[in-house]
C-alpha cells in the first residue's frame, strides 16, 4: 500500500493564510483536510473545481495557483497531520491528539518511512494501538525497524510486561514465567517480579 500527503498552500502567502492537506493512498484521494484561513476567490475557486485531485496525477493541475509539496515534517504542526493523516490511512477513523502528544511531538523526527515502519509492525513492544506518545516513547525501535527490518517475533519479551501477561492465556502464562524465571527473573512474597539487576544490589 503506497499512502503519500500532500501540503498546498497559495503562492502568495499573504494572500491566503493555512493549507489544503491531501492524502492519498494506492494513488486515490483518500481524504482532504481544509484548513485555509480564508474562503478561496473566484479565481482559485475555479481552479480548484475544474482540477480536484481525485487521482495523485491530478494534483500537479493545482499548481497554476498553489504550491504543492509532499508534506514535510519540519514543525510540530506538519508532524502532527502528517501521524493523523497516515492513521486515517491505515485504520480508516480519525485520530485525535492530546495536549501532552501536541507538545511532546517536537522532540522525534516523523516522517513516512518511519510511521511505515511503526503501523506495520505490532510485535512487542509495539501493539496494534498506534499513538503518538507511543511512537514517541518507542521512537529508537522503530527507528532501527526503519534501518533494518523487524527483528524475528520472540515468543515472549525478556522482561515482566503486565500488559503482555494479561494477553497470555493457560499454559502459555507458566511458559511466560519459566522464561523469566531462566532469566533469572523471581516473584517476591507479595508476587512481584523482580529484575536480575535488582536482585543483585
Amino acid at each position: 500500500m503506497s499512502i503519500k500527503i500532500y501540503k498546498v498552500t497559495a503562492n502568495k502567502p499573504e494572500g491566503l493564510g493555512g493549507a489544503a492537506f491531501f492524502l492519498f493512498k494506492d494513488e486515490r484521494l483518500l481524504a482532504v483536510n481544509w484548513e485555509f484561513t480564508r474562503t478561496l476567490n473566484d479565481h482559485e475557486a475555479a481552479i480548484v473545481t475544474k482540477a480536484f485531485p481525485l487521482r495523485l496525477s491530478d494534483l500537479s493541475n493545482l499548481k497554476k495557483v498553489f504550491k504543492v509539496r509532499e508534506i514535510p515534517e519540519r514543525t510540530a504542526s506538519d508532524k502532527l497531520k502528517l501521524f493523523c493523516m497516515y492513521f486515517k490511512a491505515k485504520r480508516g477513523s480519525t485520530y485525535t491528539a492530546n495536549k501532552f502528544e501536541r507538545a511532546n511531538i517536537k522532540n522525534v523526527v516523523m516522517n513516512s518511512a518511519l510511521l511505515e515502519a511503526y503501523f506495520s509492525t505490532d510485535s512487542y513492544p509495539l501493539t496494534y494501538a498506534k499513538t503518538i506518545n507511543d511512537y514517541i516513547k518507542h521512537y529508537n525501535h522503530i527507528r532501527d525497524i526503519s534501518r533494518n527490518g523487524a527483528p524475528k517475533k520472540a515468543r515472549f519479551p525478556n522482561e515482566y510486561n503486565k500488559d503482555f501477561e494479561r494477553r497470555l492465556e493457560g499454559a502459555e502464562i507458566s511458559q511466560y514465567w519459566k522464561h523469566l524465571t531462566n532469566l533469572g527473573w523471581k516473584k517476591n512474597a507479595k508476587g512481584v517480579w523482580i529484575s536480575p539487576e535488582k536482585l543483585a544490589l
